[in-house]
């Protein structure tokens, strides 16, 4: 008879379990179903009152659990993804700074342009006529 060691046991135990795998049904809070089963000690009153406790609890939550559609939870998740969410976010992000840049950019334009009538000769540059505050008064 083969004796196996305390580190070879554990190492099985831990192989032997696998945590099942959670479908998106499971994720949603699902009421637990009571399986009853009376004790060796447990009187029949003490059963009694268990079982009654159980259902109770039971109906409470399944009275205050609210209305679930998983079909329609699962196309939702399927027609929104992450990709498109950043897009969308983008596009508006971007629209906004088109916005806000387009009023700033219209009034620099309007001050660029200078107003010629047909036939008018500009000989000269237009000259600045307006001095700084702190410039130095030359005098003549």
């Amino acid at each position: 008879m083969y004796m196996e060691s305390s580190k070879q046991k554990k190492i099985k135990k831990k192989r032997a379990f696998k945590p099942k795998e959670r479908t998106e049904i499971c994720e949603q809070e699902h009421i637990r179903v009571p399986h009853f089963r009376r004790g060796k000690q447990e009187s029949e009153t003490a059963y009694l009152r268990r079982m009654s406790q159980e259902t109770q609890y039971v109906s409470f939550l399944t009275k205050n659990q609210p209305a679930r559609h998983p079909e329609r939870h699962l196309e939702e998740k399927a027609t929104t993804s992450t990709k498109q969410i950043k897009k969308k976010f983008n596009e508006r992000r971007l629209l906004h700074m088109k916005e806000v840049k387009q009023p700033e950019n219209v009034g620099e334009k309007a001050k660029s342009v200078d107003k010629v009538q047909f036939g008018e000769v500009a000989l000269t540059p237009p000259s600045l006529t307006v001095k700084p505050k702190k410039a130095l008064v030359k005098s003549q």
